[in-house]
């Protein structure tokens, strides 16, 4: 396996020919990275003043391989391990198991495959098992993962709320397959988000920066848990037998339009990059937080049944906290419009 720890090697400029400073290349990165006299080197000034490095060509990336040895690795483990492999941005997972697989770790394994994306098991025998990703991480850009996160959580919301003031029940019978879904494209984000951290060459190819990245991680991060509040408002409505009368005028969800509005508008400002809509999203959703938490307090004044309150609470509460992973988004989509404007203005 490749050593990936980061190594630093302090080299003197020299003057070549009276106008040309040079500095030599450590040996053993120009041997890891099978550079060949005259192969073009990229160099990317950095407006920090930093000078990146990197191979340039096809076949340049390292093809990280994670060896999981089933004699150390705990069978109860094995799913955390596989997804800590993926999440390395590993291109090929080898499970050594020389006494077989048993029945639940093939299950396992069947499982890590449906929660990931791009892998695939190529080789399979009674001590061995290699899964391999054929998905390149350039070709699923890291905004186009989290559109399709929000599209499937704004689905997922827009179908309870219809079933809330009586629409088709139908509609969020799949909300744990979305929710499924929801998380396995929370786990490519940060796949390809280490990726880019981790190489220059990456990032370059995905035209993203570091920084970008790591917002984009935070606001997939949002996403997930807007996701498993959506599931939570789906299971609520599924598992009451008895549901309490709601229409669009109640709070929770006048809120809940607040919510949809606002994330409407994030979303877009990712390529708009208006601060002042931002600002106006991010003002209506802490407004709506605290209509709903007096909305919350208010509930057990009176004299009304206890299961019509419970469930009303537990609605306002998920609402409220979809205004809040909202607003978390809202800051990522502010930071990274400032850290695009600042190197932008360095640059010049």
């Amino acid at each position: 396996m490749v050593d990936f720890k980061p190594k630093t090697d302090v080299r003197k400029v020299q003057l070549t020919g009276g106008a040309t400073y040079t500095i030599s290349l450590p040996k053993k990165w120009v041997i890891m990275h099978d550079v060949q006299p005259r192969d073009p080197i990229q160099m990317e000034w950095r407006p920090s003043g930093d000078l990146r490095i990197s191979p340039l060509g096809e076949g340049r990336h390292l093809r990280r391989k994670v060896v999981l040895d089933m004699e150390k690795v705990p069978s109860a483990g094995l799913l955390d391990y596989l997804i800590a492999a993926y999440l390395t941005g590993a291109g090929r997972i080898h499970i050594d198991h020389p006494k077989g697989l048993t029945r639940g770790d093939k299950r396992v394994v069947r499982d890590f495959l449906r929660r990931t994306r791009g892998f695939g098991i190529v080789d399979e025998d009674d001590e061995n098992t290699d899964l391999i990703c054929l998905l390149d991480a350039a070709e699923m850009p890291l905004n186009a993962t989290l559109n399709r996160m929000y599209l499937l959580v704004s689905s997922l919301i827009r179908d309870g709320a219809s079933a809330l003031i009586g629409g088709d029940m139908t509609l969020i019978d799949d909300h744990e397959d979305r929710e499924r879904e929801i998380d396995a494209l929370r786990l490519l984000i940060d796949r390809q988000v280490g990726l880019v951290l981790d190489s220059t060459a990456i990032g370059s190819e995905m035209h993203i920066s570091r920084r970008q990245s790591s917002e984009i991680a935070w606001m997939g991060r949002a996403l997930e848990r807007m996701g498993d509040h959506a599931d939570a408002l789906a299971m609520l409505l599924t598992d009451t037998k008895e549901r309490p009368n709601f229409n669009e005028e109640d709070i929770p969800l006048r809120q809940l339009m607040v919510w949809q509005k606002s994330m409407k508008t994030l979303m877009i400002n990712q390529r708009t990059q208006n601060p002042s809509e931002i600002n106006e999203a991010m003002a209506d959703l802490r407004l709506a937080i605290g209509t709903l938490v007096s909305h919350e307090e208010g509930l057990w004044d009176g004299n009304r049944m206890v299961v019509p309150v419970l469930f009303e609470y537990r609605l306002s509460e998920i609402v409220r906290r979809l205004c809040a992973y909202a607003r978390d988004f809202a800051e990522a989509v502010l930071n990274l419009i400032v850290h695009l404007s600042v190197v932008d203005d360095l640059a010049q």
